[in-house]
Order: structure tokens, then C-alpha cells, then sequence
């Protein structure tokens, strides 16, 4: 049974603290907040995928584009994060992001 908690806390794997960075894992837990957040609303799509613009997270850690990029690209590549780029040219910046919870 899960239960609600009436304060704010974001469960982050102890795994992924060991294995990242201070700023793969800064990033991994506004993904993982967003997913949850997406989640409670009933927004995610059949496979799990939410949308999130990397402008957004740019603005929560104060990094420029260019390094939440690639930190982006450093948990695809570690297999933490699958990513959908957005195919319509005005919403470039947009991704579709999923966790990978046997990776994490």
C-alpha cells in the first residue's frame, strides 16, 4: 500500500547517488520529480513517457543549455533516461523522457 505524505520529499535511489555526478544526479531528481508529479496528474503516456522542455531544467539548476545537454545525453547513454526529441520544429527543445527503473 503506498501511502501520502504531507511534506515534500523526492525518493532518490541510493545507487544512483554513488553512481553519479553531482550534476547527472541533480538533474536525475527534477526528472524524477517530474515523472512523479506527471504520474499523480494521470499524464503520462501508455509507455510511461512525459514531455519536459530543457529550458525548464536549465532555469532549476542555473547551467547553461549546452551543459544539460549533455548531462541529458549522460544518462541516456548510462541507460538511466530513454528520450523521444520532438519532431515538430517548434517545440525543439522538448523531449519525451522515461526513467528506466532497472537501470536506476
Amino acid at each position: 500500500m503506498k501511502e501520502k505524505v504531507d511534506y515534500q520529499f523526492i525518493a532518490v535511489p541510493y545507487k544512483a547517488a554513488y553512481a553519479c555526478d553531482a550534476l547527472c544526479l541533480a538533474v536525475l531528481i527534477i526528472l524524477i520529480q517530474k515523472e512523479n508529479y506527471w504520474k499523480d496528474k494521470g499524464r503520462l503516456d501508455s509507455n510511461g513517457f512525459f514531455y519536459t522542455a530543457n529550458a525548464e531544467i536549465e532555469s532549476r539548476i542555473g547551467y547553461k543549455r549546452n551543459v544539460v545537454n549533455e548531462t541529458i545525453e549522460g544518462l541516456f547513454r548510462g541507460n538511466m533516461i530513454d528520450i523521444i526529441p520532438s519532431s515538430s520544429k517548434k517545440d525543439l527543445e522538448r523531449r519525451r523522457l522515461h526513467r528506466r527503473w532497472r537501470t536506476v
